[in-house]
């Protein structure tokens, strides 16, 4: 297999243009830093393990030339002039102070260099803890001379390979940075998922007066738990760890909210609320009609109750009937119905009109 250090070119390697900005180029730089960096611990093998440490080299040697101006401009005419691999290895070992390689004479001072600070490991365990157990970190360094951890404050001069033990809150990473006489180099460690312990933080009803029928609604708020229920409402089933719910007021009463988390409950009661029955309906006042309406009233009755009769023996008025059209006659002619016979009004009930009229 091609070792990396056969590289023709570091942009080549980076996949990056040769006019990339400083700032793009250790972009790219701890990105490869950080997958490299995952390649060594998680191998096992020991090729893959020399391969990952190698590839680490080139990266800091890459890191060195690259974000030095004097340096990365020097690499730059020699990659214009000739891309030899000679060339480029003369180049290589000036960078790394080999006393046996002669670089090439440039305008930039060829002082000799030191090496680069390179993480080797860095890592904190357990992964998973709850809120207010201990989190060793542990990290080897080469190349440096002074270890600052970020992440819970920071803390600083810590020696180049050792351990810290630290108590983290929340979940979070840490990120280690090495500083040495070439340089710096940060690297963030693995995530810590912080678990908190099971805790039901409030429990409340609003409003705690109401009247039966009025909405209430009930709010909770857990940490830890993976479902809630309360214990006078069963018909609601498993509930969020942190919600509401607004219910229709029926009987004074506190309500108990159960919270479930991995291995254990807990319990709290909310205040309690006080229902009041629904007040009596006010009465309807129905008016008194006065004499007169009542007389008024009477007379029409009683003339409806002599019209009756007459009504029941004349019938139902009927409507007349379309006319209709007989086959084989003329359109003009239409065969019109007789007219309905029209009861007459007796006499009596004539007179007796005109003369209430």
């Amino acid at each position: 297999m091609k070792s990396k250090r056969t590289q023709t070119n570091h942009y080549e390697f980076l996949k990056l243009r040769k006019d990339a900005t400083a700032e793009t180029i250790d972009t790219a730089l701890r990105i490869e830093e950080r997958k490299w960096f995952h390649r060594h611990n998680m191998a096992r093998a020991a090729d893959k393990v020399a391969e990952a440490r190698a590839t680490l080299e080139l990266l800091a040697e890459i890191r060195k030339t690259l974000l030095d101006p004097e340096i990365r401009a020097s690499y730059d005419y020699g990659v214009s002039k000739s891309s030899s691999p000679k060339r480029l290895r003369r180049h290589r070992a000036a960078l790394n102070g080999d006393p046996h390689s002669v670089p090439e004479p440039t305008d930039t001072d060829t002082s000799e260099t030191v090496p680069s600070p390179i993480i080797v490991n860095f890592a904190a365990s357990p992964v998973l803890v709850r809120a207010g157990d201990p989190i060793e970190l542990r990290w080897e360094t080469t190349g440096v001379t002074n270890v600052h951890v970020e992440g819970f404050g920071g803390v600083a001069d810590l020696p180049p390979t050792g351990s810290l033990t630290v108590i983290a809150a929340v979940s979070c990473q840490f990120e280690l940075i090495a500083t040495g006489p070439g340089g710096s180099v940060r690297l963030m460690s693995n995530l810590i998922e912080v678990e908190h312990a099971l805790e039901i933080v409030t429990l409340s009803v609003s409003p705690t007066t109401a009247i039966a029928g009025d909405p209430v609604e009930l709010k909770w708020e857990t940490r830890g738990a993976a479902s809630v229920r309360i214990l006078e409402l069963p018909h609601l089933g498993a509930l969020q760890p942190s919600g509401s719910r607004t219910i229709a007021a029926r009987d004074s009463e506190q309500f108990t909210l159960i919270a479930y988390g991995s291995t254990d409950t807990a319990t709290q009661e909310s205040e309690f609320l006080r229902v009041l029955p629904m007040p009596p309906l006010a009465p309807v006042k129905v008016p008194i009609p006065s004499v007169n309406t009542v007389m008024r009233l009477t007379g029409d009755l009683t003339r409806l109750a002599r019209l009756a009769p007459m009504v029941r023996k004349a019938g139902p008025i009927r409507t007349p009937e379309p006319p209709t059209i007989r086959p084989g006659r003329p359109r003009h002619r239409l065969a019109l119905p007789h007219p309905p016979e029209i009861p007459s009004i007796p006499d009596f009930l004539t007179s007796e009109w005109s003369n209430e009229a």
